[in-house]
């Protein structure tokens, strides 16, 4: 029962990315977007990763310290481990900080796109010429995309994204943090602009 009661419509969400039309080029911003149960579980991981981290390093200080034998197999073996392990805590960090201020940024021009992932600072970017990008479209997943170690950066939004493109023999993608609808937008304002983006 309605009671009479008229149902509002629901708000339509904002975009995420932002778009700058610089003349020569769009520049494109993209937050990452905030998984909050993967980063509660990264949250979990990291200070778990800490603990044994310095439980570990006090053993091998104070076996270092205290012991007059060599060094023997096992300590060789434990400090592998550690290294191992360290690798790992310190991508999980990564991870973590990438979900909170990660920005991806796309820079296109009429002869090339660049994509560059940026987290306080530091800056990992690629080039594509545009001579060779092909089909510009909203990305799906791939059957090898399901299962294995892309799906695993996937889901912490460390690679891949809603856009894609063909470049040569390989489909390159971007936007982790958007979704189908905001993928749209962002295709329809390059291809207005770029109009030999087009599929």
């Amino acid at each position: 029962m309605s009671f009479g009661l008229r149902n509002m419509p629901v708000e339509p969400p904002a975009p995420r990315h932002k778009v700058t039309d610089l003349g020569e080029m769009l520049e494109i911003l993209i937050p990452s977007r905030k998984r909050w149960l993967s980063m509660l579980m990264l949250v979990f991981q990291v200070l778990l990763w800490i603990v044994i981290e310095i439980f570990i390093l006090t053993l091998i200080v104070g076996w270092l310290i205290n012991s007059t034998e060599r060094i023997s197999d096992g300590l060789i073996v434990l400090g592998i481990w550690l290294s191992l392990f360290t690798v790992a805590g310190l991508f999980m960090v990564y991870a973590l900080l990438w979900q909170i201020a990660g920005i991806e940024k796309v820079k296109i021009s009429g002869y090339s796109m660049e994509i560059c992932r940026m987290l306080f600072g530091v800056k990992r970017k690629k080039e594509y010429s545009s001579e060779y990008i092909k089909d510009l479209r909203v990305s799906t997943i791939s059957r090898s995309e399901i299962f294995g170690w892309s799906s695993f950066l996937g889901s912490l939004g460390l690679t891949g994204g809603m856009i894609g493109f063909d470049y040569g023999a390989k489909t390159f993608k971007f936007g982790s943090g958007i979704d189908e609808a905001e993928a749209k937008m962002i295709i329809a304002e390059i291809q207005k602009k770029y109009p030999q983006y087009k599929s």
